[in-house]
């Protein structure tokens, strides 16, 4: 499960969708930038899959100590982003994170698969032109 996480997730990162929103100030929290792993996982994907060039900051549970589902993680990188909580979008496979970050007044995504969010993405008037 885990490595089919990181594919799922290096996927959604390499398209020109997150590319696209990071352009205009709009932040993702995607899976990879706010998380549960070890400091070495966390390093290697950060490093392997580049996503330090379009994602803004990372909120890892191994340099914060809190975990997902604790809120105040997501709080953490709300205070770190310094940005409205209405231009977040966090987008999770774990339907149990996507409600806590939900009941903070994060817009939230269940990420089932590409065009499933695309399309909640869409909705949310975040396109890809």
């Amino acid at each position: 499960r885990c490595a089919a996480r990181a594919t799922a997730v290096a996927s959604w990162c390499a398209t020109s969708s997150a590319r696209w929103l990071n352009c205009r100030g709009q932040f993702i929290f995607l899976d990879n930038v706010v998380n549960n792993e070890a400091r070495e996982l966390n390093s290697h994907r950060i490093r392997t899959f580049k996503l330090g060039e379009f994602v803004d900051f990372f909120i890892s549970s191994c340099f914060v100590h809190f975990r997902k589902p604790d809120a105040d993680i997501f709080r953490i990188a709300l205070d770190i982003a310094q940005v409205p909580v209405q231009h977040v979008v966090y987008i999770e496979d774990m339907q149990m994170f996507v409600d806590v970050a939900s009941d903070l007044g994060i817009r939230s995504i269940h990420h089932k698969n590409y065009l499933s969010t695309a399309a909640e993405l869409s909705l949310m008037g975040l396109k890809n032109e």
